[in-house]
């Protein structure tokens, strides 16, 4: 498990009733699973990054027969990016944190999976979320057609069109896998689709597998007093 937390002493300030000194410090979550922090301040004003997990990108649609390849699967929607500034936050309670795991890539026919969000809770409510990114869809076995992108922020591309067969060659290129979404991060990307079924000299070669999409990711920088 990956966990950053970073504190600084910024002053030194003392008066009467007043807040000895001003800290401040880093809280990152790259690890998908659960996670708490705690801080031991008040007046905690805190910036928050937190991205939603990527949808896995579909696998590439399957063959058995026909004149012509097939589509590629849809790429993964990406998962919601969110930066906060000025939230306040309590000091010396419990926060529990939720990173998002991505969704897998779809096998050759089969839809990605959708990813998991990211939150933040204290005690059992929710209060900063982002949302994750919809898996890709495939197609029917042999239909030219790619799948659809999933849905997300911003959602995946669709699988492009398989080709028919060559009278000439018996070739045709297989349709090529949607790019999933990108957020702008280096979270939360959806999962890129797999490729169809290329047909050369009018043998099949197998589809691809989508890929897995991007994990989610939570970080809190705070400033507060002590």
């Amino acid at each position: 498990m990956f966990f950053l937390s970073i504190l600084t002493l910024i002053g030194c300030s003392k008066e009467d009733n007043e807040p000895k000194e001003e800290v401040a410090g880093t809280f990152e979550f790259l690890d998908t699973g659960t996670h708490e922090f705690s801080i031991d301040a008040t007046d905690i004003v805190a910036t928050i990054t937190i991205i939603g997990a990527g949808g896995g990108g579909a696998g590439g649609v399957d063959y058995s027969s026909g004149s012509s390849s097939t589509g590629g699967g849809g790429g993964g929607g990406a998962g919601e990016f969110k930066l906060l500034t000025n939230e306040n936050l309590e000091g010396n309670v419990t926060y529990t944190v939720i990173v998002g795991s991505p969704g897998n890539g779809g096998t050759v026919s089969q839809s990605g999976s959708s990813g998991q969000s990211s939150e933040i809770s204290l005690g059992g409510t929710n209060l900063y979320i982002a949302i994750a990114g919809s898996g890709g869809l495939s197609n029917s076995i042999n239909s030219e057609n790619g799948g659809s992108g999933g849905s997300g922020f911003p959602a995946g591309n669709n699988g492009t069109r398989g080709e028919q067969r060559s009278i000439f060659s018996l070739d045709a290129s297989p349709g090529f896998g949607g790019l999933g979404g990108d957020n702008g991060s280096l979270f939360g990307f959806g999962g890129k689709g797999g490729i169809g079924v290329e047909l050369d000299f009018a043998t099949p070669i197998s589809a691809e597998n989508g890929s897995i999409g991007g994990n989610g990711y939570v970080k809190i920088e705070w400033i507060g007093f002590r």
